[in-house]
């Protein structure tokens, strides 16, 4: 990462060969597909809603919890915004409310957010876009590796694509893929990415730094001894800094125009780490089940939330995260953290609430789930002590 951080040719656009290189890892996994290579997930939904020729002031369904981009790109293009409810068993649509949304408007095509590595009722919810005819993009950024029916999420669509940053199972410092089965909506795409410019080299190593800064402070020696302590001394002398430390790294603004680093070509040394991550994904996907279930071993005899994997932890949930209902999120949080284990809940914003819309599904997420750490030095005793933390405090549901 050090190399990568003074390295000035890894910060400069990528090479066809290197690109070329991404992708054929990419093909490893998904099989049968094309690929096409962005700066940024909100880069290759602008991609996709642009390849579609929509006109101006179509209806495009979304989920509430996502990054506030995503509405920047959905105005930048015309279109207008549909907000969908989330159900709480898997974090994804609402069915009953998706219906509804598309029996009293029109949309063209619907943007499904897989939240939390958790996979949701892909067939039912297919199904019902299918016989209203619109348009299925699927962003997998939470949920790579993760399968429905032993198909891939991220090919149940139009088109599928993945945002590699900072905590993913895939992080390349940023840099995004698409993935599809249709080979003229790819060379769209392509054909776009080809008039992308120069990546600032500044820009790159900043997101390199963080990321370096990230790690280090994570490690779990260092969190114990240094990074734990720190964050108590900042939650006692200033809440709301501590708050915004731990809270979105994306803030909510609103755009005439869009960021020209929107449009910024893929560099070279986040080709080469996302090569690296992806021939790494299945053994850390394997590593993250296993310390799923020593949570789920230690919440023994108590009513598990999510669904896992499907009711079985033979199926293909990934757990990007391990999310619980508690009767008050700040409240859990804080007991927890007293006790040294620091945690919060879903960082992305509730883009509906931030457009004056009222959806009870993330209201739910964000002030009444948190999340429980899932680390390898972690055992089943460290998780039961945890669950009787909360249980003490009359916080576990």
């Amino acid at each position: 990462m050090i190399i990568s951080l003074v390295n000035e040719n890894g910060c400069k656009r990528a090479s066809e060969k290197t690109k070329s290189k991404s992708k054929e890892a990419i093909k490893r996994l998904y099989g049968d597909v094309d690929v096409a290579l962005f700066p940024y997930a909100r880069t290759s939904f602008y991609a996709c809603l642009s390849s579609l020729n929509l006109e101006v002031g179509t209806e495009i369904l979304i989920t509430p919890l996502t990054i506030p981009p995503m509405l920047n790109i959905i105005y930048s293009l015309g279109l207008k915004p549909l907000f969908v409810d989330i159900e709480l068993q898997y974090f994804n649509v609402c069915t009953k409310d998706l219906k509804a949304k598309i029996n009293s408007n029109k949309p063209a095509c619907i943007l499904l957010t897989y939240l939390f590595g958790i996979v949701p009722n892909i067939d039912e919810i297919v199904g019902i876009c299918n016989e209203a005819g619109i348009v299925i993009f699927e962003d997998i950024s939470q949920a790579i590796g993760a399968e429905f029916n032993g198909i891939p999420l991220g090919m149940h669509g139009k088109a599928g694509f993945y945002s590699s940053s900072i905590t993913k199972y895939v992080d390349s410092y940023n840099g995004s893929f698409i993935i599809s089965k249709d080979r003229r909506f790819v060379d769209k795409l392509n054909k776009l990415s080809s008039t992308l410019i120069s990546p600032d080299s500044w820009r790159i190593r900043k997101i390199i730094l963080k990321t370096l800064i990230w790690n280090i402070a994570l490690n779990k020696h260092i969190f114990k001894f240094i990074t734990y302590d720190l964050l108590n001394i900042i939650r006692r002398l200033n809440k709301e800094l501590f708050d915004n430390l731990l809270g979105p790294t994306t803030g909510f603004k609103l755009y005439k125009n869009l960021p020209n680093f929107y449009f910024e070509d893929i560099s070279k040394v986040q080709c080469e780490k996302m090569i690296i991550y992806l021939e790494k994904l299945e053994c850390l996907i394997s590593e993250r089940r296993k310390m799923a279930e020593k949570a789920v071993k230690a919440y023994k005899g108590r009513k598990v939330s999510m669904p896992i994997g499907g009711n079985s932890l033979n199926t293909k949930d990934t757990f990007w995260q391990f999310i619980i209902p508690v009767e008050s999120r700040n409240l859990a949080q804080e007991t927890l953290f007293k006790n040294g284990c620091e945690t919060g809940t879903s960082n992305l914003y509730n883009i509906a609430k931030e457009s004056n819309e009222k959806l009870s599904g993330p209201d739910a997420v964000k002030n009444s789930h948190i999340f429980i750490p899932l680390h390898k030095h972690l055992d089943t005793g460290d998780y039961d002590k945890i669950f009787r933390q909360l249980e003490k405090m009359g916080q576990l549901k």
